[in-house]
């Protein structure tokens, strides 16, 4: 990780290392990287999705699709940087089974309606414009959900 730190913004690493924390270590760290095999990552993601987690209150809640993916996604990177250098043979993570997300029900593309209406400064809903500094160039848009 800390070489991988050296590469990444602060908040990813801060991410990635939370993630390796609470959800990667205590699932495979008593095991040898190289014992670890593709039913034990999907033993791992199955837990995650039907265990969920306890709420202070004791309630029960369910991890989103989208969190059990992200901490794939860091167990997946993590195993491809540590192949060669461990000089492991076998790589657990293909084929693995993801969850799949809720469906959107319209596209959260933007379009250049929404666009342009951000450009001529009027407010739009979800839609920042970014400039490049001194003002040079097109406009770029970002929508978030």
């Amino acid at each position: 990780m800390k070489s991988k730190a050296l590469r990444i913004g602060k908040g990813t690493a801060r991410t990635y290392a939370g993630a390796l924390d609470s959800y990667i270590l205590p699932a495979f760290g008593d095991l040898y990287y190289d014992a670890i095999r593709t039913t034990d990552v999907q033993g791992w993601i199955d837990r995650m999705l039907q265990t969920g987690w306890t709420t202070k209150n004791g309630a029960r809640k369910r991890y989103s699709a989208k969190s059990v993916h992200w901490w794939y996604r860091v167990f997946r990177t993590m195993t491809g940087d540590a192949m060669e250098p461990l000089g492991l043979q076998h790589d657990p993570t293909p084929r693995v089974q993801l969850p799949t997300g809720p469906e959107r029900a319209e596209s959260n593309a933007l379009t250049p309606e929404r666009g342009h209406a951000a450009d001529a400064e009027q407010p739009v809903q979800g839609v920042a414009q970014l400039r490049r500094p001194g003002g040079g160039g097109q406009a770029g848009y970002v929508q978030w959900a």
